[in-house]
């Protein structure tokens, strides 16, 4: 009897035990999902913000399109776009408008790294293995030059989730702070063909200056990257006087349009003017309306002809089928001459080189050593539509691009008879230069300039905006 009572008083002890090791862990159990107060935790709720937000990113079939911008004082930078399809093992696949295309033009390939979902005082999503699509913004030495050099882009791969749905999320960098919206792609959109729209857009609507008209206000806006400032007049009470504002807001272009990172208003009687969040992409039109539709509306002040023919930013192409019988003529002679040298001119245009007006050629000898010389003009417009081109004196070496000198002059080793090829364009100007009435199909972003020599209606040429596929006499 007395071993029998042994035997119960042990088991009794052990049951107390685990009854109360069962009764602890309900208790810490329920203690990571309820406060005090009945409420849920905020281990609990962060949990479940982080799974919903997993979920969130899942959903989008054929991914994210991210604009992306750096920090506060990177944003003249501008935005741009990344889209990213997250995937269920956590890995995020990703390509960029920077990095869409290889060198030669053809697709480029889309990397794919890990991604996570943590706590840090809310919910951040981290891109924690280098993506080199990612890392572009990030990197401290920016592979395009953009920004310092030990700062870059100034860009996040850490951020704080704001809001979140299937149709937005908002979000912030966790280092530098910038606000970067995300929205999902549509299906079936191919990821190339998106940056595609977005590099033809960004063509059609930059311009070097434009005018916006907002209420009763012309406000002149120019581009800097990929950010707008916008300058106008402004009363200051202090001095009882106009004076010049200038503000600089960045932008991103989406197939839409070009989207301002933060709105732009201006007061005027204590009365606000439409507030500009970005201008609405319409082909072929004059202007860009703003996207809340109002009255309000961006127009580029566009260059003339005689200004456009030698732009920084723009290559006139020349080929033989373009030209007019004098300049068939005069190339004639050239070509046999080229031919004999056993060289082929591969390239011809209309250019700034070294920051002054340049005709412009690149020859591939036998051996397939390619190089490129040209002859520096001075241009004089006499009107939007009339423009004097002069060739700087050519016995003097420092008036032609590379070794020009000796491509043009007779009796030189490498004379190929360029002075034939460049007559067409351009005189000395002690013989009066040559010059041109330009005509063209559309002022803005034409797709020819024909110039007809005043003095000679056979010297008639028409330069081109596209590059040819075939070489300038095939052409």
């Amino acid at each position: 009897m007395k071993r029998l009572n042994k035997v119960f008083n042990v088991f009794s002890v052990f049951s107390v035990f685990f009854v109360g090791i069962a009764l602890t862990s309900c208790v810490d159990e329920v203690g990571d999902v309820f406060e005090s107060d009945g409420g849920p935790s905020a281990d609990y709720r962060i949990n479940k913000q982080m799974r919903e937000f997993r979920e969130v990113l899942l959903s989008a079939e054929n991914g994210w399109v991210i604009e992306y911008y750096g920090a506060p004082e990177s944003y003249s930078y501008g935005g741009y776009n990344i889209i990213v399809k997250f995937n269920a093992d956590s890995t995020a696949t990703a390509l960029s408008e920077q990095m869409y295309k290889n060198s030669n033009g053809s697709r480029a390939a889309a990397v794919k790294s890990h991604f996570k979902i943590e706590q840090s005082g809310g919910c951040i999503l981290s891109f924690d293995e280098y993506n080199s699509v990612i890392h572009y913004f990030s990197n401290p030495v920016n592979p395009d030059g953009l920004g310092e050099k030990g700062i870059g882009f100034d860009g996040d791969l850490e951020f704080r989730i704001l809001t979140s749905t299937k149709d937005e999320i908002t979000m912030t960098g966790k280092k530098h702070g910038a606000k970067i919206h995300m929205h999902p792609l549509a299906a079936g959109q191919d990821w190339w063909g998106y940056f595609d729209t977005v590099k033809s857009v960004e063509s059609e609507m930059v311009f070097s200056s434009y005018n916006l008209y907002l209420g009763g206000d012309t406000i002149t806006v120019t581009p800097d990257n990929r950010s707008f400032i916008f300058r106008y007049k402004e009363f200051n009470a202090e001095v009882d006087s106009l004076e010049e504002v200038a503000r600089q807001i960045c932008y991103i272009v989406t197939p839409e349009g070009i989207k301002l990172y933060k709105s732009f208003s201006i007061e005027r009687d204590s009365v606000e003017a439409d507030t500009v969040t970005g201008f609405k992409f319409i082909e072929d039109a004059d202007f860009y309306p703003t996207f809340n539709d109002s009255t309000s509306r961006l127009v580029p002040a566009l260059p003339s002809l005689s200004e456009q023919l030698f732009n920084a930013d723009k290559t006139w192409y020349i080929t033989y089928s373009n030209m007019g019988e004098y300049g068939q003529a005069k190339w004639d002679i050239a070509k046999a001459l080229i031919d004999d040298a056993k060289e082929t001119m591969t390239a011809a245009s209309l250019k700034m080189q070294s920051s002054k007006p340049c005709i412009v050629f690149t020859s591939r000898d036998k051996k397939k050593k390619t190089y490129t010389f040209g002859f520096y003009v001075t241009t004089k417009q006499y009107g939007d539509n009339l423009i004097r081109l002069s060739l700087d004196a050519i016995e003097n070496k420092k008036s032609c691009y590379g070794e020009g000198y000796y491509y043009y002059t007779p009796g030189q080793d490498s004379y190929q008879g360029y002075d034939q090829i460049v007559d067409p364009f351009a005189k000395p100007l002690a013989d009066g230069g040559r010059t041109f009435i330009l005509s063209t199909d559309r002022l803005k972003k034409p797709t020819y300039i024909k110039m007809v020599d005043e003095n000679d209606p056979t010297n008639v040429i028409t330069v081109l905006s596209k590059k040819p596929d075939e070489t300038p006499f095939e052409s």
